[in-house]
Formats: structure tokens, sequence, C-alpha cells
């Protein structure tokens, strides 16, 4: 992979800070270049206490930096919350029996005072054991409960990964092989289905998904992992849904988030992360050794750290943004 150094845009400065935190500092990433550098100690480790969690899927970072991440015990959910500054643990909301989560997306500009999400929402993906199927909810936290607004019920649906827009949430479906995209304001029903399913794993033809797992948007556009054969990620328009282009990414790319106009890529099963240009132009590998089933990523470059969960080793590991 290139080791030429990747120019990041300057960043905006920080307006919050998690409660009970100290102001976060400029971001490394203002300075001319950045490289990404995995801790030797992650966030959180698998186990049933507080700070702990077990089968981490996706998460989110609200614009205080406070760290969401879905957790499932058995049969039971949690979001665990945590401060991107510190790492240190702050409260954990349980979801009830038979209420798994899967991912959390956030609107811009969301935060936490004393507790409570203002400036916006949040929105949680649920595997619903009772019932048998996925739901996808709009909320708010209260201290330690979460407080439904809206929700969308769907026996076809099979979520993955989520990502908010000024106004719709975009939701990667497995069940259908497409990208659901609802009106913030309305989860009643899908106003638009983004891309097709593809005939078969290795069916390559432009616009199609067979397994959507990681969505992340940039500028006008909406990009897409497909957990395939193909490998790829396929990158469609937020106005019309319609498909731009595709490029070949690693081997069963999940998560994605930007930094900047970088495209960092969670790899399932290839133990590094990648760092590509929106183009697909490859232009760093974070190697992962220890890894065991990279899954979601959220960046925070206004505190330089970046957020992978390892589902299959069950923890939350944490890369810092440091001058090149």
């Amino acid at each position: 992979a290139s080791e030429r150094a990747i120019m990041p845009p300057k960043a905006k400065a920080s307006t919050s800070a998690a409660e009970n935190e100290p102001a976060a500092k400029k971001s490394k990433t203002s300075s001319a270049c950045f490289s990404l550098v995995a801790t030797k100690q992650p966030l959180c480790k698998k186990g049933t206490a507080d700070g702990e969690v077990q089968k981490p899927g996706y998460a989110a970072v609200l614009a205080d930096g406070t760290l969401l991440v879905t957790s499932i015990l058995g049969i039971a959910g949690f979001i665990k919350v945590f401060s991107s500054a510190s790492g240190a643990f702050l409260h954990q909301v349980p979801l009830g029996d038979m209420q798994m989560p899967i991912s959390v997306a956030s609107d811009v500009g969301t935060h936490l005072r004393n507790g409570i999400t203002e400036g916006g929402c949040i929105y949680v993906s649920l595997a619903k054991c009772k019932e048998r199927r996925f739901a996808v909810a709009k909320a708010r936290l209260r201290g330690s409960a979460l407080e439904c607004l809206s929700m969308h019920r769907d026996e076809k649906l099979q979520t993955e990964d989520m990502t908010v827009s000024a106004s719709h949430l975009f939701v990667a479906d497995r069940g259908r092989c497409q990208v659901l995209m609802f009106d913030k304001d309305d989860l009643s029903a899908a106003v638009r289905r983004i891309g097709f399913q593809r005939k078969n794993p290795l069916d390559k033809e432009p616009g199609g998904l067979w397994s959507p797992w990681g969505v992340a948007l940039h500028g006008d556009e909406l990009f897409v992992s497909d957990m395939s054969a193909t490998k790829c990620i396929s990158v469609y328009s937020q106005a019309d849904g319609s498909f731009r282009r595709a490029f070949g990414a690693a081997s069963n790319a999940a998560g994605l988030s930007f930094v900047g106009d970088f495209l960092l890529v969670a790899e399932y099963s290839g133990k590094q992360i990648q760092i590509l240009g929106v183009d697909g132009e490859q232009l760093r590998v974070v190697p992962m050794p220890n890894a065991r089933g990279l899954k979601g990523i959220a960046a925070d470059p206004e505190r330089d750290r970046v957020f992978v969960t390892d589902f299959l080793k069950q923890q939350v590991d944490v890369l810092t943004l440091e001058d090149a």
C-alpha cells in the first residue's frame, strides 16, 4: 500500500465536550497530514460489567464527543455510553429483553446534557426476538432510558449499519439487498430503495448489492459496502439513489466512516483498516493483526479518535489520529 501522506481538509474546532470532560483539543487532522495508529489497549473488552461489551455491532459519536456502542447480552440489549476524549465509561441504557440493538446513528449536532439528548435524535436498529423481525427506532436518551419517538417494523428487514443526513435516514438492509431511505420525520415507510439484489454473490452488475453492511455519506453521495464475493463499495446519489460508480475494497468490507475526504473501511475478515480516497484509490492500510471480526467504525476527528468494534473478539478498539 502507498505510504504517502494523506492530506485532509482543515477540521472545524469542537464547540462542546462530553459532560465532566475537559474541552477537546485541536484535532491533529487540521495539520498538513495524519497517520492512523492503533493503541495497545482497547476501549473496552468482553464482559458483563457496566463498562464492558458483548457482541458489539456499530457505534456513533455525538457532537459533544459522547460515544454510543451497541451491545448484546443473551437476549437483552444495551447501548453503552463512553467519553470519546478520555475513554471513560459514563453509563449504559438497557433496552429490555428480546430487543437486541444492531446499529446506532445520530443527527448532526446531537449531544447529551444531563444525560438527555438535545439538538437532534438518535436512531437504533433492533432485532426484536419475540416478534422475529427487525425494527428501526427514532429515539431520545433520557439517562438510563430510551424514549422511543417513532418506529418502523418490517418482516423482511434485516438491518446492518445506518447513517443520517439533514433530512433522511439510510439503513443497510440485508433482507432486501438494498439500502432503505426514510424521511427522518416519518419512519412509517421507506421513501426510496437504493440498489437492487444481485443475481448471486459473484454477480458484478453495476448498482447491485448482495449483502449491504456499511453505509456512509460524503457530499451528495452515499457509500455502501457489500459483504459479498465481489468485495466492492458502491456509490450512489443521495438525491435520487442512482448508481454512480463502484470500486474494489478489501476482503469483506464492513463498516465505513469518513475523516474529511478520506474513507475508512473496517475489514471484517482482513484484520486491517483501509484508508481510501473517494475515488477508491488505496492510500494506506492500517494492520490490526489481533482482530477477529472488525465490524463498525466511527471517527471522531475533533478528538483525534477512531473507534472500531470487533464483533467476534467482543471488544472496541481505539485508534488515534496523529501527525505523520
